[in-house]
């Protein structure tokens, strides 16, 4: 099943189309839809949900990764890398918790 943000594209807005498919694929990955290590959807399968050309999902593919937010393995497929801004924050609240017992 294929776990993408329902979000559609803009296709006339100034903004353009790789940036749009980077933002809803962090908005899953930050809410937590994909966990660490989770495999997202193929390239061919992010090409049929946006209805765009290869070329536009890898570079918002190749953002993510810069921003170390997914890791590409060749053959393998593209898997989270980063945890959640959510899963972050909770970590920090149980460290400092530690602090203070």
């Amino acid at each position: 099943m294929i776990h993408v943000n329902m979000a559609l594209l803009k296709r006339d807005a100034p903004v353009p189309l790789y940036h749009q498919i980077k933002a809803a694929l962090l908005q899953d990955i930050e809410s937590g839809r994909w966990r660490p290590g989770e495999r997202l959807p193929t390239e061919d399968e992010l090409i049929d949900r946006f209805h765009v050309s290869k070329i536009t999902v890898r570079h918002a593919l190749r953002d993510l990764t810069q921003l170390g937010y997914i890791r590409r393995e060749q053959g393998r497929g593209t898997f989270v890398q980063r945890i959640s801004a959510l899963e972050t924050e909770r970590s920090r609240f149980v460290s400092q918790e530690g602090l203070h017992s």
